[in-house]
């Protein structure tokens, strides 16, 4: 039996957090996209927030935000004018995008001793000719 991907990634955030109950579904990232996003998340020019609101509200899925009671669509004008949630919503992504959720099994070996004896090992010669 194969592994099969999803192709969403669910962001929650922390009980403490001030977004704490919001719950969005984003579209995975492809390393050049987290690289531009990373990029444009380091420059502050009315281009790149326009791009990051752009980018992050493509990449919506589904999320739970209402207003008096009714659902908000997750448009680009939406986000570009609610910095804070636009910025804790990319933060989130590339954070979940860029990190392994569960813990590898066991141990990693890389480096632990076999048990075999070393031998010592002669230097080789740095001269062509020898």
């Amino acid at each position: 039996m194969g592994f099969e991907r999803t192709k969403h990634l669910n962001l929650t955030w922390p009980e403490d957090h001030e977004l704490a109950g919001l719950e969005v579904t984003m579209r995975r990232l492809s390393i050049g996209d987290m690289k531009r996003l990373a990029k444009m998340a380091d420059e502050s020019t009315e281009e790149s927030f326009t791009f990051l609101s752009k980018r992050v509200a493509n990449s919506i899925v589904t999320w739970n935000v209402t207003e008096n009671g009714n659902p908000v669509d997750p448009s680009p004008e939406y986000l570009d004018d609610d910095f804070e949630l636009t910025g804790a919503i990319l933060a989130n992504w590339m954070g979940t995008a860029g990190s392994v959720s569960d813990p590898l099994e066991s141990k990693s070996t890389v480096g632990s001793s076999s048990g075999a004896e070393l031998t010592a090992m002669e230097s080789l010669s740095t001269s062509p000719l020898s």
